[in-house]
């Protein structure tokens, strides 16, 4: 395989699992784990192409105004997923990470994603970052205050005006 002309990152939002399963006439949640185990395949894919880096986008700010019974359902899936596939990736020198807001999630479900972080720390083939609660509205208000506080405390100079 000509490796030289493969994408060094390629993002993927994960959409459309939920209206996947009600088409096929069964729950939203199946739609999802059925979306959780494709990650796996796409990994692996991403992996034996060459792609250094792999975003998935699998739970956005949004997704926090689904029926509860569904949210419930999603915030368990680290720990179906990681549990079922952590040392398989672990074990192809894949090294998972995570980007967005973690503290909204159950104890369990942060302990879970901060193993599977600490786990594959140390692996320096395809990076897996997962974004989880996470959306570009709550990114670009978090960096502007961040940039404000930092205008504020003299850290950073005022270079909007």
């Amino acid at each position: 395989m000509d490796t030289k002309n493969i994408c060094r990152h390629i993002a993927i939002i994960m959409d459309g699992n939920g209206r996947w399963a009600k088409k096929r006439g069964m729950p939203r949640t199946f739609g999802h784990k059925k979306g959780a185990e494709n990650v796996v395949k796409i990994t692996r894919a991403m992996k034996e192409s060459g792609v250094k880096y792999l975003t998935l986008y699998a739970f956005s700010t949004e997704n926090w105004k689904r029926p509860q019974d569904e949210v419930s359902y999603l915030c368990g899936l680290p720990k179906l997923f990681f549990n079922r596939y952590i040392r398989e990736l672990n074990e192809r020198n894949i090294r998972v990470c995570f980007i967005g807001e973690l503290e909204r999630f159950p104890q369990e479900t942060r302990t879970v994603i901060e193993d599977a972080v600490r786990i594959t720390a140390e692996n320096t083939g395809l990076i897996l970052n997962i974004a989880i609660n996470y959306g570009s509205r709550r990114e670009l208000v978090l960096a502007a205050r961040a940039y404000a506080q930092d205008v504020a405390s003299g850290k950073r100079e005022n270079d909007l005006d």
